[in-house]
């Protein structure tokens, strides 16, 4: 590539020009690519779930419960605090065609039904073992006639592991609820006489 020489530019620059070109085209351009913003969502895996146009942004809330117990005079004393599973919402955008953007609702459909974790990556932080508990979407004049947006509502699934031991050949967790056990039938029982110690006589007291 030649810049040819114009009044006012130095010929120096028209040496530069090119550099510079060359240089955004190759690892400058692959800088610049890697350090714009990350949004994904994607499975256990690590494959993407949904290819939006666009994601706008996130609401994100986590919540701490404090366990207490009344004392005396009316008060009371706190002794525990309890991290809840967080929330988060997601708003995305899709446009494009009517097949794209169907294309796009389906998806967000069929992994809200699965019970599938998933993992969301923003610039500033990754949630991982989440699930889609609800999601809506509106379509409005203001946002463009072809712009649909969709609100994904996340929820943390704590993941809790349960041993099990076999009895009778048959496999049962042994953190669950207690196995109720089995009617035994031990035949007819006839009621026996007490001790003559505890028996009671008429016109005794």
């Amino acid at each position: 590539m030649s810049f040819p020489f114009l009044p006012g530019i130095p010929p120096l620059l028209t040496q530069i020009i090119p550099a510079v070109v060359t240089l955004a085209a190759g690892p400058l351009g692959d800088l610049l690519q890697s350090l714009a913003p990350t949004w994904e969502l994607l499975d256990q895996k690590g494959n993407k779930v949904l290819n939006p146009d666009s994601f706008v942004g996130i609401q994100y809330s986590n919540a701490h419960r404090i366990s207490d117990y009344p004392v005396e005079k009316g008060s009371f004393a706190f002794y525990n605090t309890v991290q809840t599973p967080f929330n988060a919402t997601v708003r995305m955008a899709a446009g494009g065609t009517e097949d794209n953007r169907k294309i796009f609702l389906n998806t967000v459909d069929a992994i809200s039904k699965s019970l599938d974790l998933y993992m969301l990556v923003t610039p500033e932080c990754t949630y991982n073992n989440i699930s889609i508990e609800r999601y809506d979407y509106m379509r409005s004049v203001n946002n463009g006639v072809g712009m649909i947006i969709v609100d994904i509502h996340f929820v943390e699934i704590r993941l809790a592991q349960v041993q099990y031991s076999a009895a009778n050949g048959t496999i049962n967790p042994t953190a669950t609820v207690p196995q109720a056990q089995g009617q035994v039938h031990i035949g007819q029982i006839a009621p026996a006489a007490p001790p003559a110690s505890v028996q009671y006589t008429p016109g005794a007291w």
